[in-house]
């Protein structure tokens, strides 16, 4: 079937209870875990740039399959507006996904990298959606925001140091703090971008403009 067009102020609703969106919410995390986990073990053979540009082609391949079967049994609604976002936010997550891989070829240990750009990707995505979307957080939801302030610097500054094995290589040890920790939080900031991108898509169809984000490099 072909697209529809749907216009922006056609798709707004009340937020969904937690139970119907916590589930899909999860299953996200622990894909973009996997995601993370298979960046590192790629990071240290290819070039930042060569690994993003594969990453989003097999991506996009992934997405139209899923787009074709999803469009064969009903219309797949969107607008300019969920399409210039979904754009917006392919963009921010292929940014992020380069300096993903540039992080993680430093030899940065995952345990240090992945917590720290999920930690900030929560922590600006707190910040943006309040400056960007104009969405607020209650007395307790910016108590959560302190903590992962401090949960992002304690993860930072663990010496990581190995129990066993005696010493460790060249290749074990992981660069100083400040030649990492700038381009980690960058790439935070990207990925929360690209979620805020995504949170804009909200107001048209949910197939296409995931579909779209994908095809730019989920």
């Amino acid at each position: 079937m072909l697209p529809k067009k749907i216009a922006a102020n056609d798709a707004k609703a009340a937020a969904p209870p937690l139970r119907v969106w916590i589930f899909p919410a999860l299953c996200c995390a622990a894909t973009f875990a996997f995601y993370n986990i298979f960046i590192k073990e790629g990071s240290g053979t290819i070039h930042p740039i060569l690994g993003g540009v594969i990453l989003q082609f097999v991506a996009a391949l992934f997405g139209v399959v899923i787009l074709g079967a999803v469009a064969t049994k009903k219309e797949v609604a969107y607008c300019k507006h969920g399409l210039l976002w979904s754009c917006c936010a392919g963009i921010a997550v292929g940014t992020a996904e380069m300096l993903s891989y540039c992080v993680s070829g430093m030899g940065v240990p995952a345990t240090h990298s992945i917590p720290i750009i999920i930690g900030g990707n929560v922590l600006f995505g707190a910040v943006l959606g309040l400056i960007i979307l104009g969405e607020k957080l209650m007395l307790h939801g910016w108590c959560g925001v302190v903590l992962l302030i401090l949960g992002i610097a304690l993860v930072a500054t663990d010496s990581g140091d190995k129990v066993e094995g005696g010493a460790a290589s060249d290749d074990d040890i992981a660069p100083p703090l400040l030649i990492w920790i700038g381009p980690a939080l960058i790439c935070a900031l990207a990925y929360a971008l690209y979620n805020i991108f995504i949170k804009s898509t909200y107001l048209v169809a949910y197939e296409l403009s995931l579909m779209v984000s994908v095809f730019f490099g989920c």
